[in-house]
């Protein structure tokens, strides 16, 4: 979706649309599939993914070294219809809670057949899916999430109803998946196959089970067939005309009154409950994005979606009213940990070594949030105005960018030869300036956000002078507050010259 479109309000033009499309029904696709070619153009893909193999122990280069060889038998067994699917090797990751989150690993010849299925249905379903639904869509992601919420916030929809579904992967029911697909699909040949791999099961610790519901995350075509099942929802609730966001199975209903949120709430759980799914009654709330007087204070609530929080409406100092972006505790915190694991006080790295070691965390994690900020400089270009701020943002990720030189520094001094005291710590940022850090190739999380924010990328140079600019206005501000501390500033000016003599030295090793 568009940011700057608007919501969909013809809900008699919805209705035309999901009948026409009701009629609608696709022949002869398992012959698209019949060819080298795609099966080839697959495997490029499986092999871009750089995923694990499955049960058979297959790596990717394994398959590659006999690629030919390969392509030609998955070939020929599609062609007799002989294909049968092995099981879903089960590995878990852990997550933040301290679970962990099962995952379910198809061979690579699976892989590469269920990637061919994808290319064939995901241009046809792209017809089918609700422009609100943007996770695992081609050309859609994050930031059309954070745009539509952008957009809906401007319009007024400040009750949120934030709901969350129990283990969804897992409980995707297999009948009734299969009763959606045949709707629109008409092929029997590629419902048996989607069957096969839904009814595969699962190896873990050698032992084999198998389950009437859920599609492995993991697999290649369980994206796909996740948004399938939900494009039910989307549509019963466009239908009654209420706005929402989807990315995959994390979805928000909006609404300009409680009257109105509780009326989408209610056709979330009658869906729920015909899609044979459960809420979390512990995550699953509805939350009211304006600030709230209080004997205290006041309270600007926060809805977390996607890694990013955005504040409620509040109002500032001069009268105005705003709502706002900022990075979540967790994505911070999941930040410094990856920074500290790649920044170990033990090693003895090079700066160059160092910088290539947190560049990748730096890009990966601003990347990601910048995808916010860019919405609303798009939403910006769009309307002419927005009034979401990204202030917040960009003083989070200037913090993180002052956490990574620290991590540099202290690599670097034990290096150097030096006990870890505070005084040469604190000569080192003498020496590992902004300038030098820079030049060394060191990526800034604040200044992709900001580079996102504003839609006019800066140089080296530029940026530079924007951190000279605000080392002189804190200079400033600390000499105002001083200019009568004689004392002081004759300490000050002792210190640096102890500070001089020692960087010279230090230099000199």
């Amino acid at each position: 979706m568009l940011i700057g479109k608007p919501p969909l309000r013809n809900t008699a033009k919805m209705v035309l649309l999901a009948r026409r499309r009701s009629n609608l029904k696709w022949h002869n696709l398992y012959g698209r599939l019949l060819s080298y070619q795609r099966l080839y153009e697959a495997w490029l893909k499986v092999k871009a993914n750089r995923g694990a193999g499955g049960v058979d122990g297959i790596s990717l280069s394994a398959f590659e070294s006999k690629l030919e060889e390969n392509l030609q038998e998955l070939l020929r067994d599609l062609k007799a219809k002989t294909y049968k699917p092995m099981p879903v090797l089960r590995r878990y990751i852990p997550k933040r809670n301290g679970k962990k989150r099962p995952l379910g690993l198809p061979s690579i010849r699976d892989k590469v057949v269920q990637q061919a299925v994808v290319d064939i249905l995901q241009p046809l379903y792209e017809t089918e899916f609700h422009p609100a639904s943007v996770g695992f869509r081609p050309g859609k992601g994050a930031f059309n999430a954070f745009g539509r919420i952008i957009h809906l916030m401007e319009q007024g929809y400040v009750w949120v109803y934030d709901a969350d579904i129990k283990g969804y992967f897992d409980c995707i029911d297999h009948r009734i998946l299969l009763e959606v697909m045949k709707r629109r699909i008409a092929d029997r040949s590629i419902l048996d196959l989607i069957w096969q791999w839904l009814k595969a099961g699962v190896m873990e610790n050698g032992v084999r089970s198998f389950s009437k519901a859920g599609t492995p995350q993991g697999g290649v075509i369980s994206p796909l067939l996740a948004n399938v099942y939900l494009n039910e929802l989307d549509w019963e609730l466009s239908k009654a005309g209420v706005q929402f966001v989807r990315y995959a199975d994390d979805f928000l209903v909006f609404a300009k009154n409680e009257e109105g949120v509780k009326h989408g709430e209610n056709i979330v759980r009658t869906v729920m409950k015909r899609l044979k799914l459960e809420l979390s009654v512990e995550k699953t709330k509805t939350l009211h994005l304006m600030e709230e007087r209080t004997s205290d204070g006041r309270i600007i609530p926060e809805l977390e979606y996607l890694g990013v929080a955005i504040q409620g409406w509040f109002r500032k100092r001069d009268g105005t009213w705003s709502f706002g972006l900022k990075c979540t505790s967790e994505a911070m915190k999941d930040f410094r940990v990856a920074v500290k694991e790649k920044t170990p006080k033990t090693h003895t790295l090079s700066l160059a070594a160092l910088v290539e070691r947190v560049n990748p965390i730096i890009m990966g994690k601003a990347a990601y949030w910048a995808q916010a900020a860019k919405a609303v400089q798009v939403y910006k270009s769009i309307r002419g105005r927005c009034r979401c701020a990204t202030a917040l943002l960009g003083q989070q990720t200037s913090r993180l960018d002052a956490y990574v030189r620290q991590r540099i520094r202290r690599c670097r001094l034990p290096q150097r030869g030096g006990s870890k005291t505070y005084r040469r710590a604190n000569m080192l940022r003498s020496i590992y300036t902004h300038e030098r850090l820079i030049k060394a190739g060191l990526r800034y999380a604040e200044r992709i956000v900001r580079d996102a924010a504003t839609g006019l990328p800066l140089t080296d140079d530029e940026y530079l002078a924007l951190i000279r600019q605000r080392r002189e206005k804190a200079a400033a501000a600390k000499r105002q507050r001083k200019a009568d501390d004689a004392a002081y500033w004759a300490k000050r000016a002792a210190a640096y010259q102890r500070a001089q003599e020692r960087v010279r030295k230090f230099e000199s090793k």
